[in-house]
């Protein structure tokens, strides 16, 4: 709202003293409406700006993280995907997982090894292996691969895993970054499961 001012032209005449003239010109002032202007102070608004600019940096160290957090485990997502991917190849007795060529001979396992930057797999046959390419994960991720092995076995033969064949045991493969930790676990029946 903007100030209103007014200008009165006060035509004074000689009266009886001055008290008089101030009384008449206080009841004409009177009669006209006074707004007032209302606004914001100097530090009401640096009040605003300040806690603006601490709400702006929470929300972004909020959501950089959960960047970071969405980006590792998506990592130990598509890594689980591709366990269960080889594992049904196993299951299945398929020879020719990438359509490279078959391994000659029957199917003995599908074996997994993990390291800190990659995994590669191995289609173990009788008398031949095929080698799939490795596949590396993304920088910035820390990977702790555990004992790094893993044999999916076909015909629903479980899996052996860190090479200990008929003792029940697990592998945990686990994905870091800025604090936030994925794990992937794999057990003795070929169960696979992921877990925060």
């Amino acid at each position: 709202m903007h100030r209103v001012r007014y200008f009165v032209k006060v035509k004074v005449m000689p009266t009886s003293g001055r008290t008089n003239l101030y009384f008449k010109i206080k009841s004409l002032f009177k009669s006209f409406p006074v707004v007032v202007t209302e606004g914001f102070t100097l530090i009401e608004l640096l009040i605003v700006v300040a806690i603006t600019g601490i709400l702006s940096v929470v929300i972004l160290a909020n959501y950089n993280s959960f960047g970071s957090r969405q980006e590792v485990r998506n990592v130990a997502e598509e890594f689980k995907t591709e366990l269960r991917k080889y594992q049904t190849f196993a299951i299945a007795g398929h020879k020719n997982p990438d359509q490279s060529g078959n391994c000659t001979g029957d199917l003995n396992s599908y074996d997994v090894t993990i390291t800190n930057s990659d995994y590669s797999v191995i289609v173990n046959c009788d008398t031949s292996s095929i080698s799939i390419p490795a596949v590396a994960f993304p920088t910035g991720i820390i990977v702790n691969p555990g004992c790094g092995a893993i044999e999916f076995r076909p015909l629903n033969r479980g899996a052996v895993v860190c090479g200990v064949s008929g003792v029940p045991t697990s592998i945990d493969i686990s994905f870091t970054r800025d604090g936030t930790t994925y794990i992937v676990t794999v057990n003795e029946s070929g169960e696979i499961q992921l877990h925060q």
